[in-house]
């Protein structure tokens, strides 16, 4: 929910961006805007997955923000076949993938141990998530959800940055075309009058 998300969620904020790193002992202290750890400029590899777009478009986008709170980073774009064993070794540490779902059994599929990647093992989210999968009751499913999350987002499991929303249009002579509720057309019983 937009309230889940305002209150554990993380917005644009700079400054807090950089006391973070500072927090953590990077510090810009030879002022060419490039954050160090003991005297070295620190470079980070962003990875994702190539073949879409969206995928490009968006990593673009992060890559100006990354450098604004002093990380200097390299855009790494892979067939999807060669980033899963690279996630599965835990070769990556920083990547964008775009997970959605209209269930939020995504996240047990994520999270769950061992994870989607074998890099996932807490105790405390594994409850969290057997509750919300066996929970049939929609409100109480909702809540259980929602307690996962929370707790994903409180413990930086994962930063969410955007939410899909598709969109389509048909011409005004096509009737009876629907989306069913996993956003897949539904082709059944559509009709034309022209």
């Amino acid at each position: 929910s937009a309230e889940l998300c305002a209150e554990h969620g993380f917005t644009y904020d700079l400054d807090k961006a950089r006391e973070e790193l500072a927090a953590g002992g990077f510090t810009d202290s030879n002022g060419n805007g490039i954050v160090e750890l003991n005297g070295e400029d620190i470079s980070v590899t962003l990875w994702s997955y190539s073949g879409f777009d969206v995928q490009d478009k968006t990593i673009a986008l992060i890559q100006p923000d990354l450098q604004d709170i002093g990380l200097n980073v390299e855009i790494r774009t892979v067939d999807f076949g060669a980033l899963q064993p690279m996630l599965e070794a835990g070769e990556t540490g920083f990547d964008y993938m775009r997970w959605t779902f209209y269930d939020q059994s995504i996240l047990s599929q994520l999270f769950l141990t061992p994870g989607w990647v074998g890099q996932t093992s807490d105790p405390a989210l594994d409850e969290l998530l057997k509750v919300a999968d066996a929970t049939v009751d929609p409100e109480a499913r909702i809540q259980a959800s929602h307690a996962a999350m929370t707790y994903i987002l409180d413990n930086c499991l994962m930063v969410p940055i955007l939410t899909d929303w598709f969109q389509s249009a048909v011409h005004e002579h096509v009737h009876g075309y629907r989306w069913d509720a996993l956003d897949n057309e539904r082709l059944i019983d559509v009709w034309l009058t022209k």
